[in-house]
Order: structure tokens, then sequence, then C-alpha cells
């Protein structure tokens, strides 16, 4: 990563877009590189692919106390570590607001229809 001079002014999404844009970066140099190597030298193209399928592995780590520990052995160990971010649907995004605001949406029908059954304080004998 550059400087952290450049990031301190930054708010939380650049800070973020900026992030992401470095690990994608990185990834396509490696995959340049594996591809100059696959085809110099396939034994030492074989031996890189065989050791990152050994050190990648997918967690699900319960909690945030969990997770810390997990990361500090990990760096402690003087392993890279590479977070894969993925990006939320946005049906699933858009669901959950709607399922969200469901309860609200119904409280306010229900206000409305009774006050229309019941009227808005207008006498009953006026047409």
């Amino acid at each position: 990563m550059k400087k952290i001079g450049e990031f301190k002014n930054l708010s939380k999404e650049e800070k973020i877009s900026k992030i992401r844009e470095e690990i994608l970066k990185n990834r396509e140099q490696r995959k340049e590189e594996l591809k100059k190597l696959k085809e110099t030298n396939s034994s030492e193209y074989e031996k890189k692919v065989a050791d990152a399928k050994e050190r990648t592995r997918k967690l699900n780590i319960p909690t945030l106390n969990s997770f810390s520990e997990f990361m500090q052995n990990k760096i402690a160990e003087g392993k890279n570590v590479e977070f894969v971010i993925k990006e939320i649907p946005m049906f699933t995004v858009v669901m959950s607001r709607i399922v969200s605001l469901l309860p609200t949406i119904m409280f306010m029908i229900l206000i409305y229809l009774t006050l229309k059954m019941y009227g808005t304080g207008k006498s009953r004998t006026s047409l």
C-alpha cells in the first residue's frame, strides 16, 4: 500500500474504494506473472499454483474477538493475509429494505383506514 498520509484526508468510502482498487491491481499483476511463468517454466508454475491453493481457504469466523485473534496469530506466523470482499447483490439489498419498512407501511395504512372508518371529527349529520 502507498503512504498512509495519503489516506488521512479521505472519507471512509474513498479509503475503501482506494484499497479495493489496489487489491484488484495486485491481483491482476499476480495473474500476469503466473501467465508469464506458465509460458516459460511450467514446473515452477505448478508449484506456485499448488502453494496458492494450500494457502487459500474460506473461513466463517463467528465473533469479532475470535476473528482478531485468528488474524493476529496468522500475522505473527509471518503469513500474508488477503481479504476478498464480496459485494451484496442489489436484489438482496432492495428486498431487505422493503421488508424492514413493511411494518411501518402497514401501521400507516392501519391509521389511515381507522381515520377513514370513523371520520376525522366531522359531524355525522352534515352532508
